[in-house]
């Protein structure tokens, strides 16, 4: 699997469901979870509900409801999550705490179809919280930016999003 999904997967002991991120593999155990892999960045099992395995490398971690598995550069660690900030990307919002620029450009690249460019690429490793609603314009969400940050925008003729 590639890209991000939701799952409610009920247990099913002689069929199990196996999903293939990367160099994941996903057990589901009967669960409800968020499974994030994106190419550009780490892949990240979420667990709601239930239960579900995640191996790498022969190394195995079952994870129960509140906790996340990372897989990051070959290694993989788990820890807690914020359930809100995960799953809400399925009502079209994406909250932010302390995430790069360039984690947020392709949010934006996404949700909205469009192509994100960096004047200056520097600034794609500032960090920032907020939240962006995918209800509305991507340029609500910009101005807000901007009005914080020292971030400028602009779209050019093709209609891609330039940021300096």
């Amino acid at each position: 699997m590639q890209g991000e999904a939701w799952m409610e997967i009920k247990p099913e002991p002689a069929k199990p469901f196996i999903i293939e991120s990367g160099d994941m593999e996903v057990t589901v155990l009967g669960t409800d979870f968020n499974l994030k892999a994106y190419p550009s960045g780490p892949t990240r099992l979420s667990l709601v509900n239930g239960a579900v395995k995640a191996s790498v490398d022969g190394k195995e971690v079952i994870l129960k409801p509140g906790q996340q598995a990372t897989l990051q550069n070959g290694a993989l660690q788990t820890g807690q999550f914020d359930e809100l900030e995960t799953t809400s990307w399925r009502q079209g919002k994406y909250y932010f705490q302390q995430t790069s620029l360039k984690e947020i450009a392709a949010i934006i690249e996404r949700a909205y179809n469009l192509k994100t460019i960096f004047d200056d690429p520097t600034i794609a490793t500032q960090t920032f919280s907020g939240m962006l609603n995918q209800q509305r314009p991507v340029k609500v969400f910009l101005e807000n930016l901007h009005s914080t940050t020292a971030i400028n925008y602009y779209f050019d003729n093709n209609g891609s999003l330039h940021i300096q």
